[in-house]
């Protein structure tokens, strides 16, 4: 078996993680084990059976075609049954991202479809629409020297004092050729992230933070023709529309146990963090002025730790 750790949880596998470094398997019993055995086509409780995901109270079945079928179960199992020509990279793929998903709504985690860095004033969040940077901008704050917590899957939760927390997840990033040039490394050796080849898995062997980091802001990322970078704070329940919006696989989350659970903590979310919109025109040369602003704003609202 190898042993990983990410988004505070054990995992023990007998799939291997190429590129993410294996935890020490003395230090503690794992609490999600992943293997390989026999998924069953469809869930006994469901009509439809065509669906490329079901969901039970304490059961998601996925299927991929030409990839796996995965069965996530009680939080604590992942089944995995790789079709016969699947290739094993992408099996890891789906494993790492759909159904992980699936594993954090089941622990009643909250996860978001985004990344994360560690900052002085909190966890950075940045969400929004997919191919709009936030990988990119990520990678960025990266080689200024903050720390990545997480990409793609970010995962937010409460902790026993009552803290909202970023999760640190496996320790990657996703991102395109061009934004990969632009940090000045290669694609050589790196795993296609999609079957159309657009992104690639960059392991994060340093400056990952694998800690879990008090929340600070969420930034929704969006496209603007202005010339200037806009920063607008939502309020009301547009706050919650948003949160909502960018959830990391939401179709799962109807008919779980947790369900009621999560949306409980997402409008905690929204009651105690700032949740504020970053328009931008998208051009690749102002990464840099964007990085800078978002550093006094950050700056600037440090006396409350969030915008309002």
């Amino acid at each position: 078996m190898f042993h990983y750790r990410a988004y505070e949880i054990n995992f023990a596998s007998d799939i291997e993680f190429p590129g993410i470094a294996p935890t020490d398997d003395g230090l503690t019993l794992p609490t999600v084990t992943i293997r390989r055995g026999e998924v069953p086509e469809f869930l006994d409780s469901q009509q439809d059976n065509n669906a490329y995901f079901q969901v039970e109270p304490h059961r998601i079945l996925l299927k991929i075609d030409g990839v796996a079928r995965y069965l996530i179960t009680h939080g604590r199992e992942i089944t995995v049954a790789p079709v016969p020509e699947a290739h094993a990279d992408t099996v890891r793929l789906f494993l790492l991202g759909s159904a992980m998903g699936a594993l954090l709504y089941q622990r009643a985690l909250l996860p978001l479809h985004g990344s994360a860095v560690e900052t002085p004033w909190g966890a950075m969040v940045f969400v929004g629409p997919q191919g709009i940077g936030k990988s990119t901008l990520a990678a960025h704050f990266q080689q200024r020297g903050y720390r990545i917590l997480s990409d793609d899957v970010c995962v937010l939760s409460r902790d026993g004092s009552d803290h909202l927390r970023v999760l640190p997840a496996f320790p990657k990033l996703r991102l395109c050729p061009d934004a990969l040039e632009r940090l000045g490394k290669s694609t050589e050796n790196l795993l296609r992230a999609r079957f159309d080849g657009e992104k690639f898995v960059v392991p994060v062997s340093t400056g990952h933070c694998p800690r879990p980091v008090n929340l600070g802001t969420i930034h929704l990322l969006s496209t603007s023709e202005a010339p200037d970078f806009v920063v607008r704070p939502f309020s009301g329940f547009s706050r919650i529309d948003q949160l909502l919006a960018n959830l990391y696989r939401p179709e799962y989350l109807h008919g779980l146990a947790s369900e009621a659970n999560i949306l409980r903590l997402a409008f905690s979310i929204t009651r105690q963090t700032g949740i504020v919109e970053i328009a931008h025109n998208r051009d690749p040369d102002r990464i840099e002025e964007l990085i800078d602003l978002l550093e006094r704003e950050w700056l600037r609202c440090s006396t409350t730790g969030h915008y309002n």
